[in-house]
């Protein structure tokens, strides 16, 4: 029931404070903790307050919000200042701040509650009581308060994630330039020729498909220079940092790719050059 900011003590408890407060947003954090508490009063009536006549026990239960949120703004207007000014430095310690104030609030509603009825009840040991009863009430926002601030302070202090760069992507071109596809480098595995047409074979998301695309090869090929992907035969493109074994055969090479089953032909023209890239090549 602690008529406290205690976001605010929280966060000067893990020096994430800040600045004080102006008198209007004062005002607003008052009335909602006014409003907070009245309506804890009316769902679980503590102190008591159960006993009330029913036909005062709503006023009298939303009064103790409006007491309440009192109580804070002269915590914060008057209470905390005197304190902040008299109190030498050592004693200016986040936690004993919140001893004072839970002191405060816990007087506050003890001198209402007994007011009701005169004073008729009251005593040391009631105000020890009453005490007892704010501190465990106002312990459950505080923790709240407090663990919620020590996570957002811990994101805070923690480093950065690196983040590696998306790749670029390559844009291979239909002949009309209607149609494009875009693929990273890494993605492609070879493309093939088929007449007026080409069979682009790469990688999406670990799964391999084909994309048909009506150019020519020699039109990709120059639309893939400065890349990893190499003419290897009179009808295939190769991606040669994708390269997984070459073997020697009749007619030239062939290659085997990562990921990928099909089996690609190196012709006697082009296997020089594969040949200088790769030395584990089968006799």
């Amino acid at each position: 029931m602690s008529a406290l900011s205690w976001s605010r003590v929280a966060d000067e408890a893990f020096g994430t404070a800040a600045p004080p407060p102006s008198r209007l947003q004062a005002v607003r954090d008052a009335a909602a903790i006014g409003l907070f508490i009245g309506l804890f009063f009316v769902l679980f009536q503590p102190f008591g307050t159960a006993d009330t006549d029913a036909a005062y026990k709503i006023p009298l239960l939303l009064s103790f919000g409006a007491i309440n949120g009192v109580l804070v703004l002269v915590n914060e207007w008057l209470h905390k200042p005197l304190r902040q000014n008299l109190l030498p430095q050592a004693l200016q310690q986040p936690w004993l701040h919140l001893i004072f104030d839970l002191l405060l609030i816990a007087f506050g509603n003890f001198l209402y509650v007994h007011a009701l009825c005169s004073f008729a009840y009251a005593s040391f040991l009631s105000f020890a009581a009453f005490v007892g009863k704010t501190v465990l009430i106002g312990a459950f926002p505080i923790l709240f308060a407090l663990l919620f601030v020590r996570m957002r302070s811990l994101e805070r202090s923690a480093p950065p994630t690196a983040t590696s760069p998306s790749p670029p992507l390559i844009c291979l071109q239909s002949s009309n330039g209607k149609e494009c596809i875009r693929l990273a480098e890494q993605e492609i595995r070879w493309i093939a020729s088929d007449k007026n047409y080409v069979l682009i074979g790469y990688l999406d998301n670990g799964t391999f498909k084909k994309h048909v695309l009506r150019n020519t090869l020699k039109a990709i090929e120059a639309q893939v220079t400065n890349t990893a992907l190499r003419r290897c035969h009179r009808s295939y493109l190769v991606n040669t940092a994708c390269i997984q074994h070459v073997a020697a055969h009749r007619d030239g090479l062939q290659l085997q790719l990562h990921d990928v089953p099909d089996v690609i032909p190196v012709s006697q023209r082009y296997a020089a050059s594969i040949r200088a890239l790769y030395s584990d090549v089968t006799a």
